[in-house]
């Protein structure tokens, strides 16, 4: 059975879309699926055509309708052709003033709906990926089949509300990867997600053409924090440099830090390579539980990116010992 995401008053009204003259008649029962990628449309599909950095969906918009897309929204008028097709498929055109503002307002919407719904949002200057990985694997193992992750890296305004819009009512918790090489992205891409726990993995010399040093890194990536739900959890390196800067911006939200040092809320030993594998330690500093176990991944900072998983897990009353074996996988 089809779900439906919106229905085309829920559309208008999110988007702040008007029907294009001569589609006005047209209206759509349920939308099941929104896209951006031509590509991805299926029937009962809302195509919106976003003008991005390599090219412009409304190049794409005959292919849409062709591939069945049940309604379509621009941002400029469509042409002649692109219109006739509209008018002889019955699909209704809505236009409006950013297709990609459009775009985040009904992901946004979408991830609202999902009351239940637990959110950790990643971020840091490298080991995003291999980090949001980690912490899918530890919930995983909480709630087979039911945590949803971000694709690949698809962690700029393109692909998370991608990500957010692939959410379904099987998903209990959404493991969301936010990307930033300009000021500003991090608190918007934050807002946009809502995060029940806000995760910095690391503070290093990424993108400083743009952030000047690691300080200005730091007050970027901070803001995960501060977007981070008031009642929420905050979760970054307790060595990290600038760890000031993510103190303040976490203010009075709860506080999981992890590191080497004793006063971590999770220490983490790398213990080095042991049968063919790599020894990790983890010690949790609030019950004084430890674990060791083994995995493939080599060197102290996969060891460091273990770390702040397990502080996730620990932030959300998980024992050590589940959290090692959702890692070891």
């Amino acid at each position: 059975m089809t779900t439906s995401l919106f229905n085309w008053a829920d559309a208008k009204r999110l988007t702040g879309g008007t029907p294009v003259p001569g589609t006005a008649a047209h209206s759509v029962r349920d939308i099941t699926l929104v896209t951006d990628d031509s590509r991805c449309v299926a029937p009962g599909a809302l195509f919106v055509a976003i003008r991005g950095e390599l090219t412009d969906g409304h190049r794409f918009l005959t292919q849409a309708l062709a591939a069945g897309a049940g309604a379509v929204c621009v941002s400029t008028p469509p042409s002649p052709d692109v219109l006739a097709q509209c008018v002889e498929l019955k699909v209704p055109c809505l236009q409006v003033a950013d297709t990609l503002a459009a775009f985040h307002a009904l992901a946004r919407e979408h991830r609202d709906r999902q009351e239940d719904l637990l959110v950790v949002a990643v971020t840091g200057s490298c080991g995003k990926t291999s980090s949001k990985e980690m912490i899918a694997a530890v919930l995983e193992e909480a709630w087979p089949d039911q945590v949803l992750k971000t694709e690949g890296n698809t962690n700029n305004h393109f692909g998370v509300p991608r990500n957010l819009l692939r959410l379904t009512s099987r998903h209990c918790a959404a493991i969301l990867e936010l990307g930033s090489n300009h000021p500003g992205e991090i608190a918007s891409l934050t807002a946009l997600v809502s995060p029940d726990i806000g995760v910095v993995c690391n503070i290093g010399r990424a993108h400083l053409e743009f952030f000047v040093d690691t300080a200005g890194v730091a007050r970027e990536k901070s803001e995960i924090l501060a977007g981070t739900h008031v009642h929420g959890t905050a979760v970054y390196p307790h060595e990290a440099e600038h760890v000031e800067t993510l103190s303040n911006k976490a203010g009075s939200r709860r506080s999981f830090t992890f590191g080497s040092s004793s006063e971590a809320t999770v220490r983490v030993d790398y213990l080095g390579r042991r049968n063919g594998q790599f020894a990790v330690r983890l010690i949790s500093g609030a019950t004084s539980e430890d674990v060791e176990f083994t995995w493939n991944l080599g060197g102290a900072h996969q060891a460091m990116n273990a770390a702040g998983a397990a502080a996730v897990g620990k932030a959300l009353g998980l024992p050590l010992d589940l959290i090692a074996e959702g890692l070891r996988k």
